[in-house]
C-alpha cells in the first residue's frame, strides 16, 4: 500500500487492492444471496425442511453482510476536508486503519508492510491534520 499527501490539491492519493477486494466480496455476496433465494423456492415445491431453514440463514447473512460493505468506501482519492477522522483497530492479530469520511462511509486502510510503515502515516495524518477519533 502506498499513500500519498497532495498539498496542491489537498488530497490523499491511496493505492492499494481494497476496491479488487471489495468488488470480489461483493460478487460472491450476490452470488450466495442468489443462491439461497433459489434454494428456498424449493420449499414451496417440497415442503419445510432443515437445509431450507439453512439457506435462508445463509441468505439473510449474505444480505447483512452487503449491508455492511455498502458502507464501505474504495476510493483512491481522497480530499482532506473530506476527512473526519482516523481509527487504529486490529482484525486477526493485523492492524488497520480506518478513515471516517464525512458522508458516513469508511475507507479501511490495508496492508502494512511493517510496524514502521503504519507509523509513518500516522505522522503523516497528525501532519496534515487528520487527527485520531
Amino acid at each position: 500500500m502506498k499513500i500519498e499527501y497532495h498539498p496542491s490539491s489537498h488530497s490523499l492519493s491511496i493505492s492499494d487492492d481494497v476496491r479488487f477486494r471489495y468488488r470480489a466480496q461483493q460478487f460472491i455476496l450476490y452470488i450466495t444471496l442468489l443462491n439461497s433465494i433459489l434454494n428456498t423456492y424449493l420449499i414451496f415445491r417440497d415442503g419445510p425442511g432443515f437445509f431450507n431453514l439453512l439457506w435462508i440463514g445463509v441468505g439473510l447473512l449474505a444480505a447483512a453482510a452487503l449491508y455492511e460493505l455498502s458502507g464501505k468506501s474504495w476510493q483512491g482519492e481522497i480530499a482532506i476536508q473530506d476527512i473526519e477522522a482516523w481509527k487504529e483497530t486490529s482484525s486477526f492479530g493485523r492492524k488497520i486503519l480506518r478513515l471516517k469520511l464525512k458522508n458516513g462511509t469508511q475507507r479501511d486502510l490495508l496492508g502494512f508492510a511493517n510496524r514502521e510503515h503504519l507509523e509513518a502515516i500516522k505522522t503523516l495524518f497528525s501532519r496534515i491534520g487528520i487527527h485520531p477519533a
